[in-house]
């Protein structure tokens, strides 16, 4: 048992330090000389009851031995930095959009926010985050309080405490005044830089995700490097990404129609070749030039109009892909054959009685592989 630590355990949304703990021999009272023994402190919890656990990996330090503890400095920074963006941003939601913070999670790769507001429109959003980066320029500084009982009714409280007693107030210049136990920043500009990086409905209102301090710088610098690599790919620039999106866009919708219609036209010239040949008890054919779009819309088109069963594939360097159906009139399940098939060709697939589909390694001799399963030799 510890008699102080400096460890923050995970509360309030905010995640727990991590760090060390070193045994000391010998040394000043402050600190250890070599030779001590290191543990790592990789969890930090706090009970019901008020006491701190640090979860340490390996040996525990001996009971009554003298030990100096270290927390991971870049993590505590990281955290600082998130938790006082937090009450930044929270403030700037509440004066832009009027929106409360309901409740937030500072956790280990997103930061969110979740308001009582479920339409949290982008200028408005822009606005608020314009605001949050202005107090951390400003490098105001972050105070930490312990008002009394008259000094705290006189405060204006972003929400009100959820303690009595020792209430801590984290007042953020004239900007931000709340209650809290976590661990901030000495001043705004500490926080560096915040990017609101995600808003969606939740639970009736909005989670706003954001990044602060490095994470941000972290995040940002990803995205650039990105938008950079498509750039150049679609030899345009930066800003002029979207307009080069919508473009491929539009042309993507019209190959997709025209392909559409060429499918169609396919189907029509396969259905009047190959109609008769369908109407025996079971047509098989292996495609090697059309896809499974153009087998699947030709098993509907031939079993809709005609008495047949087939057993149809599409072959491709994927492997392939095949389509069993029948008309109404046939007794072949078609759902148990593709089973059998794929158990004896070394496939997957399955369906029902009137239909299935699955599909088979590249190179599969379908023909072969369904006479082989319907005499009864592959399954």
């Amino acid at each position: 048992c510890l008699d102080a630590s400096a460890f923050y355990p995970e509360s309030g949304g905010q995640m727990a330090d991590r760090g060390s703990l070193r045994t000391c021999t010998s040394g000043p009272a402050d600190g250890c000389e070599g030779g001590a023994a290191i543990t790592a402190v990789v969890d930090v919890q706090l009970a019901e009851d008020g006491a701190v656990h640090h979860l340490v990996a390996g040996e525990r330090p001996a009971l009554g031995a003298r030990v100096v503890g270290k927390i991971d400095g870049h993590r505590r920074r990281i955290h600082m930095a998130q938790h006082t963006g937090q009450h930044i941003l929270s403030r700037a939601l509440r004066e832009v959009l009027g929106a409360d913070t309901v409740s937030s999670r500072l956790g280990e790769r997103a930061c969110t926010i979740d308001t009582d507001q479920p339409l949290l429109h982008d200028d408005a959003l822009a606005r608020a985050e314009a605001l949050a980066n202005t107090i951390i320029d400003d490098d105001v500084a972050v105070q930490v309080l312990y008002p009394d009982a008259q000094q705290l009714a006189a405060m204006p409280l972003r929400r009100p405490a959820k303690v009595k007693n020792n209430v801590r107030i984290i007042k953020i210049g004239d900007f931000d005044v709340t209650p809290c136990g976590g661990t901030h920043c000495s001043s705004s500009a500490q926080v560096g830089l915040l990017r609101l990086l995600q808003v969606v409905r939740h639970k009736g209102g909005s989670r706003v995700t954001f990044a602060a301090g490095s994470r941000a710088r972290v995040i940002l610098n990803k995205h650039s490097q990105v938008a950079g690599q498509l750039a150049q790919r679609l030899s345009c620039r930066v800003d002029e990404l979207v307009g080069a999106f919508d473009k491929l866009q539009q042309q993507s919708q019209h190959m997709r129609r025209a392909l559409t219609a060429t499918r169609e036209r396919l189907v029509l010239a396969l259905s009047a070749r190959f109609g008769e040949q369908a109407k025996g008890p079971l047509w098989v054919m292996a495609f090697d030039d059309v896809d499974v779009q153009v087998v699947r819309r030709l098993a509907s088109k031939l079993c809709a109009g005609r008495q047949c069963a087939m057993a149809l594939a599409a072959n491709s360097e994927e492997g392939v892909h095949v389509v069993i159906a029948r008309s109404a009139d046939r007794e072949v399940d078609c759902g148990e054959l593709m089973k059998r098939l794929a158990a004896a060709g070394g496939g997957r697939g399955g369906g029902r009685p009137e239909r299935a589909e699955g599909k088979l390694p590249a190179g599969t001799d379908w023909p072969a592989l369904v006479a082989r399963v319907v005499a009864g030799d592959g399954g």
